[in-house]
């Protein structure tokens, strides 16, 4: 499964493997590919803003310097017509440039990985990405550690359980069941429960 997004300065794409997410993204800084375990990815990603910088900053030398210019022109002994209008053509060149910056921003969700960035436009599949990445997330955290570990201590265990269920990996009743299992097994008093729930991902 592959999904592509297009924007004025680049693309980016990523492809859903059985295991990892290889992405690749080219803009006119270059290039860069990796694959990445989707249990290595991130929940929580940063929400960003950016702008075309060479528009704003040329925008704004171009008035600054037309503007500054034109006054000069204005309060020399002999206005030059000629030169007036070069500056007036630059100014108004400056304002075109500033109203590109302002427009050219683009909205995304940014993920920091060992591997690098990756990101996520804002607009057309962006939500599709995301559940595709949260959904294969979950189901390789379920493979890495829905398992109980009955070596580690059982503190730990249980605190590992409570968070694949606060990030929603597993049901309350497979945290529960996991509880009662890591205790029992720490505490030979308490009767064991039947392994009666089958694991599940959401």
């Amino acid at each position: 499964m592959k999904i592509k997004q297009n924007t004025l300065s680049g693309k980016t794409e990523f492809e859903f493997l059985d295991e990892a997410l290889k992405y690749k993204i080219e803009d006119s800084g270059g290039s860069l590919a990796f694959s990445i375990p989707y249990g290595d990815i991130p929940a929580e990603g940063i929400e960003l803003k950016l702008r075309n910088i060479f528009l704003g900053t040329t925008g704004w030398l171009l008035f600054t310097v037309g503007f500054f210019f034109a006054l000069l022109n204005a309060n020399s002994a002999e206005y030059n017509y000629e030169v007036g209008g070069y500056l007036l053509g630059a100014m108004l060149l400056g304002i075109i440039f500033y109203i590109g910056y302002h427009f050219s921003a683009v909205s995304m969700t940014i993920f920091q990985t060992d591997k690098g960035e990756i990101r996520v436009l804002k607009g057309a599949k962006h939500d599709e990405v995301l559940k595709e990445i949260d959904r294969r997330r979950k189901k390789q955290w379920y493979q890495w550690y829905a398992d109980i570990d009955y070596s580690n201590a059982p503190e730990n265990e249980i605190d590992k359980f409570k968070w694949l269920l606060d990030h929603d990996v597993i049901t309350d009743r497979e945290y529960q069941d996991a509880v009662e299992k890591i205790e029992a097994h720490h505490d030979p008093a308490k009767p064991k429960s039947s392994d009666s729930s089958s694991k599940t991902v959401n």
